[in-house]
């Protein structure tokens, strides 16, 4: 009766679908298996892929902030160098007038001396006006010494401007200087890998720099700091040829840095009061009382007397403008183009402010003073010299001239005012943007704008290795990737101003900004930076932890 339930049972068909149904539930979980495993690598690729971009622009951020910084920095010491070019030219003016103080000097000594020593009694004798003529001559000697004792307190202002306002403002272009260099050294550090890693694992936490990171801090440094004119760094002193161009070395890179700022400087200061002074004529008087302007231009029309002046920062070494030869100086300095003011190197400082007359000859004007371009001036420079002022000698007050009635007085004009008192140590350092390398002019380099290159590399998760381990168990021919994953990012730090989109980048204007770029042309521009040819293979990051 068994057998014959058996025999019965083998003969039945019922139960076959479960036998498949087994089959094909095992090939969907193979699926499901395979589906979750590629869509969690995707998801971590993606993730990694992530932390590389948002850590490459993190990083081109922050050097974008820093050139941003130099900026302000830098026209902050643009604003300082117009300040010590105003209060010089305040002192050239102070200097003028202690030079018309010597004019008038001279004249009052000179109408003093028809009625003084022995001649007093002759001019006693003289009726009705010989006791009023001796008086006028006691009046214009007291009166010339009042001057002169008002001349030796204004040149206190000169002094002062020279030891202490002038070294004061310098110092706070090196103060300037210092944070500049306190913020490159901060960005640098940033690059770090520890950094790297911190900013990266915020996205992924798995995430680590693959072999070779160290070199990518080494890139990316050295490119940041290629960005930098090293030479605009190392600014200090006078003594370079002011004559070197871009070509002669360090010495004209030097310059090429100098001649930048200075030509900021000249474009930033006041044309009026500090460039081009002229008076009454081309100046606004500054006063607010009506008809002053309009007084000071009759009196201009009638006497022919104006006054005028320069201030500039000279491409000069010290020793071509010493006081012996401070009239040369100045009279170049107003000839158009002149070599010592034009594209200004800021090796040394001139201010200078006489009175120039139109009517006397010039037999009678140049020993008064008039039309001498170094009357009042002040010149600032290094080297030995140490800056000196022309003006007046209140100490020794006159040339002297004896005739029949009068002695005729000039007043003596000397250089040698308080030599040594003015130091000057040229254009100091600062930051300036690098682009005096080949190709720094096309697109082809990215105007050798700063790039940050990223490297991450992540295990693959624990779950996802277990389930490839499955799959292949199970003979599954699913394409999985294999090794360790990797992201490779790029970010560029650039400049735009808006509306003049063909400015050259620069340290002067505060229109930096980071964005990510594209990998492909990076390598491009690493073959062309390494002499690769175009031609060749370009190695890429290799799964191994390769670096671009």
């Amino acid at each position: 009766m068994v057998l014959s339930a058996i025999r019965r049972l083998s003969r039945e068909e019922d139960g076959q679908a479960l036998a498949l149904a087994a089959l094909l539930m095992f090939a969907i979980a193979l699926a499901v298996l395979s589906v979750s495993s590629l869509g969690r690598t995707i998801h971590d690729e993606i993730r990694l892929q992530n932390a590389a971009d948002a850590t490459a622009y993190t990083l081109a951020a922050r050097q974008a902030r820093a050139f941003n910084f130099y900026a302000y920095a830098n026209r902050a010491q643009i604003a300082q160098y117009v300040g010590i070019l105003q209060v010089v030219s305040v002192d050239a003016i102070v200097l003028g007038l202690v030079g018309t103080m010597g004019i008038a000097g001279a004249l009052l000594v000179t109408a003093a001396s028809a009625c003084e020593g022995p001649k007093a009694a002759a001019c006693a004798a003289i009726p009705y006006v010989g006791s009023i003529l001796v008086a006028l001559s006691q009046v214009a000697k007291t009166t010339e010494a009042l001057l002169r004792q008002a001349a030796r307190l204004l040149l206190a202002f000169d002094l002062l401007v020279g030891t202490l306002v002038v070294p004061l403002l310098v110092g706070a272009n090196l103060f300037l200087f210092a944070a500049q260099a306190a913020m490159l050294a901060a960005t640098l550090g940033g690059l770090r890998e520890e950094e790297v890693l911190r900013i990266a694992r915020a996205t992924a936490p798995h995430a680590r720099l693959v072999a070779g990171g160290a070199f990518s801090f080494v890139q990316n440094a050295r490119r940041f700091l290629d960005a930098h004119l090293r030479e605009a760094m190392t600014l200090w002193g006078t003594d370079d040829r002011a004559d070197a161009r871009l070509d002669d070395g360090a010495v004209g890179r030097r310059n090429y840095a100098r001649r930048g700022m200075g030509e900021l400087v000249h474009a930033s200061r006041h044309g009026g009061w500090v460039y081009d002074r002229r008076f009454p004529a081309g100046t606004h008087i500054p006063s607010s009382a009506p008809g002053v302007t309009e007084l000071y231009a009759l009196l201009g029309h009638l006497t022919g007397l104006s006054l005028r002046g320069h201030t500039r920062l000279l491409s000069a070494s010290a020793s071509q403008v010493g006081p012996e030869r401070a009239r040369e100086l100045y009279e170049q300095m107003e000839r158009p183009g002149y070599a010592t003011a034009r594209y200004p190197t800021g090796n040394a400082i001139g201010a200078n402010f006489y009175p120039e007359d139109g009517w006397l000859p010039a037999s009678i004007a140049r020993p008064l003073g008039l039309g001498r371009k170094e009357f009042g001036s002040v010149t600032s420079t290094g080297g030995p010299t140490r800056g000196f002022a022309c003006t007046w000698d209140v100490n020794d007050p006159y040339v002297r001239v004896p005739l029949a009635v009068v002695t005729l007085h000039a007043p003596k004009i000397d250089c040698d005012v308080h030599r040594g008192k003015h130091p000057w140590w040229g254009i100091g350092p600062f930051m300036h943007f690098d682009a005096t390398r080949t190709g720094c002019d096309t697109g082809n380099t990215e105007f050798c704008q700063p790039d940050v290159w990223v490297v991450l590399g992540a295990e693959k998760h624990e779950a996802v290795r277990r389930e490839a381990e499955i799959l292949r168990a199970a003979g599954s021919s699913a394409p999985l990737s294999e090794g360790t994953q990797l992201a490779v990012a790029r970010a560029l730090a650039y400049y735009h101003r808006p509306g003049a989109w063909k400015e050259p980048p620069n340290f002067f204007n505060p229109h930096w900004r980071a964005k990510l770029a594209p990998v492909e042309s990076g390598v491009r521009r690493l073959a062309r930076e390494l002499g690769i040819s175009p031609s060749l293979p370009v190695p890429s990051v290799r799964a191994e932890g390769g670096a671009p």
